[in-house]
């Protein structure tokens, strides 16, 4: 068996499918082949479900070790790590919970639960977020004037936004340390969330519906011409400034020129 073959089937078996041409390669001894690979399987269950915790503790505390456990075993099992990097694993589990909370009885009054799952991604991909670079002024102001509204602002690669219809920061701030939220209701308006890292800090704020819209279009590489679309021209004279200076917005590039 080939290298690549070997690695293959050994991922394969660490995800719980059996490959017999991968046993007939194991020598036996106390052990037969299936119980030496399960050793592998169960280190590399654990090792997951432990980036789980690591990544979700609040979610972990309000849904208790047993039961965090029972879903991180379905999760692990239909969500195969595919990075050498823990740190990257888990990012869909808010797209896993959403369902079962829809769906499941123990889960009934955390409706909220999948968004902060999602609060808490954000939360730790900031932390290991690429360091980033100071915007360049002196490029900025040579963009000629009939190009400006073909500037793309580039946010901080650490910079996330994200809505609820839940009360987040309260339940997020309410079930770190010894506090604890015993009980949720729901909000008349979304909360808008900014998720972001300044040196060494990480920081959730909350930010206005019209800033949520901006900096959702800035994330996704819209033009000025299409954020003057999004908002008034003076709420962006006013914020553009206030994220550069708080390093939100560190960078630009232009769109191309259509002809």
């Amino acid at each position: 068996m080939k290298l690549e073959q070997l690695q293959a089937a050994f991922v394969q078996e660490l995800r719980g499918d059996d490959n017999v041409a991968l046993r007939e390669q194991i020598v036996t001894g106390k052990l037969d082949p299936a119980q030496r690979l399960a050793i592998y399987r169960g280190n590399g269950i654990g090792a997951c479900r432990k980036a789980l915790e690591q990544i979700y503790p609040v979610c972990l505390r309000i849904l208790g070790d047993a039961y965090f456990g029972q879903l991180a075993l379905q999760y692990i099992a239909t969500h195969a790590s595919t990075q050498p990097d823990l740190n990257v694993y888990g990012e869909s589990w808010s797209q896993f919970l959403r369902p079962l909370v829809a769906a499941d009885g123990a889960l009934s009054g955390l409706a909220y639960l999948p968004d902060l799952a999602c609060l808490e991604w954000h939360y730790h991909a900031a932390y290991y977020a690429d360091d980033d670079t100071a915007i360049d002024f002196v490029a900025l102001q040579q963009v000629a004037p009939s190009r400006q509204d073909d500037i793309c602002w580039q946010c901080s690669a650490s910079l996330a936004v994200m809505q609820s219809a839940y009360p987040l920061l309260a339940i997020w701030h309410g079930n770190r340390g010894e506090n604890t939220v015993d009980s949720v209701a729901g909000l008349s308006e979304p909360e808008y969330l900014c998720i972001y890292r300044r040196g060494f800090e990480l920081l959730v704020e909350p930010i206005d519906g019209s800033s949520y819209e901006l900096l959702r279009g800035v994330l996704q590489a819209k033009t000025m011409a299409q954020l003057g679309a999004l908002a008034t021209s003076q709420d962006l004279d006013a914020l553009l400034p206030q994220w550069v200076q708080c390093s939100w917005i560190c960078g630009f590039k232009l769109a191309p020129e259509t002809r």
